[in-house]
Parts: structure tokens; C-alpha cells; sequence
């Protein structure tokens, strides 16, 4: 994780400047992207894909749709026929 601070604070002419804003952020880690074995292409009848990430403890969720998935998407833990 990273970290980094906003401070700013408005200026116009003939006022005082604003009290000074501050905001923290912390820059979270991205899990790795999933990988598909084997990749997409043309596939004999009856081949699975198996999906995995290197990011250990992450949970893979998938569709078959074409929709994009969510977190609410099923959780892939057995090869996709």
C-alpha cells in the first residue's frame, strides 16, 4: 500500500484564503488479473478452461454471458465446461 495526502485551499482576490483542506488516501493493491488455460481460441468439443491468479487468497468470479463480472457473479472453482 502507498499513501499520499490532498491539501488545497481557495484563493480569490480581496477575500482571505479558505482554511486549508487535507484528505489521506491510501492507495490499495491490485489483485492479479485471472488467467484462462487454455487460452480463447478454437477448442475441441468438451474442453474446460480452467481459471486461476497468482494472487493468493483471491477469490476468481466469472460469466459466460459477455457480461462484465461483479463480486455477486459465481465463484469459479472447478474447470468451465
Amino acid at each position: 500500500n502507498s499513501a499520499m495526502t490532498i491539501k488545497a485551499i481557495a484563493v480569490l482576490a480581496g477575500m482571505t484564503d479558505s482554511l486549508v483542506m487535507s484528505e489521506s488516501y491510501t492507495i490499495m493493491p491490485q489483485a492479479e488479473q485471472p488467467t484462462a488455460n487454455p487460452t480463447g481460441g478454437a477448442v475441441a468439443a468438451g474442453t474446460t478452461v480452467a481459471l486461476s491468479t497468482n494472487t493468493a487468497g483471491a477469490t476468481i468470479h466469472y460469466t459466460t454471458d459477455g457480461n462484465a463480472p461483479t463480486g455477486s457473479s459465481p465463484v469459479y472453482s472447478t474447470p468451465i465446461p
